[in-house]
């Protein structure tokens, strides 16, 4: 995440995963997630996104609009997000 702005409001947001690390503590719902129904791990390796635009709506209410890459496609999606403080040091 890159801004120049205090607010992050017009920040450039970008990430990828690697789909073969998806963990949620169930072994089975991993499996699933992993699976060609989903992100298919096997034959894709990686999930990426990058964003488009991210406006600040209201007090720490952004919009978020960029490109998700899942096996392969690319695809438009918008997302609405909450900024959170950051972590105190214990929190780390």
């Amino acid at each position: 995440m890159g801004s120049s702005n205090d607010d992050f409001a017009g920040a450039s947001i970008a990430f990828e995963a690697k789909t073969a690390s998806i963990s949620t503590n169930s072994e089975q719902r991993d499996e699933h997630l992993k699976s060609p129904g989903f992100v298919d791990a096997e034959q894709f390796s990686t999930l990426a996104f990058q964003s488009t635009a991210f406006t600040k709506n209201d007090g720490k209410e952004y919009h978020l609009t960029g490109n998700l890459t899942s096996k392969g496609v690319t695809l438009p999606i918008e997302l609405a997000v909450e900024m959170a403080p950051p972590p105190t040091r214990g929190e780390m």
